[in-house]
């Protein structure tokens, strides 16, 4: 599988390799874990525990879709959700997206050393066992909260499934 973009790996001073899925928090994770200097890497550091977080892949795409409704593209903004899923027939992979709020979770993990994966479900927790194990670790920050709840019927959560199948 081939996208136009790279795979971004977030390097902290706190000895924390954090390998970035946008739509999974990633904003929030990376201003804790750079302290607002972003240092970015193609591979995870040897010596760091390194770590990623997940997100359904349903939820995923419906923050995506949200995300893409935004003034910066006053084409998407008109579209409902069953709409988006119809510019998709190829599913994700042939929309032809230059950013990576699509791309399936999987293809950020290929060829790295995880040492620890968890849910978003799961962050508040897991990022105060990470303040244990580097305890120069901030406070997680919460960016990009809409507020809105994002829902979709079945028929869509269904169609959604099918784009990662």
């Amino acid at each position: 599988m081939s996208y136009p973009y790279r795979r971004r790996i977030v390097i902290s001073n706190h000895g924390l390799s954090y390998i970035r899925i946008k739509k999974v928090a990633s904003t929030s994770i990376t201003s804790a874990m750079t302290d607002g200097k972003e240092i970015i890497s193609d591979k995870v550091l040897p010596r760091d525990l390194s770590f990623v977080v997940l997100r359904d892949p349903v939820e995923r795409f419906i923050a995506a879709w949200y995300h893409h409704k935004g003034p910066s593209q006053p084409l998407a903004a008109q579209m409902s959700l069953s709409d988006f899923l119809d510019t998709m027939p190829e599913g994700v992979k042939g929309f032809g997206m230059e950013d990576n709020h699509l791309t399936e979770q999987r293809w950020f993990l290929d060829g790295h050393k995880i040492d620890v994966i968890f849910t978003l479900d799961q962050l508040a927790y897991m990022w105060t066992v990470l303040q244990g194990l580097c305890p120069t670790l901030p406070n997680l920050p919460h960016y990009n909260n809409s507020g809105v709840k994002l829902t979709c019927t079945s028929e869509e959560r269904e169609r959604i499934k099918a784009l990662y199948a």
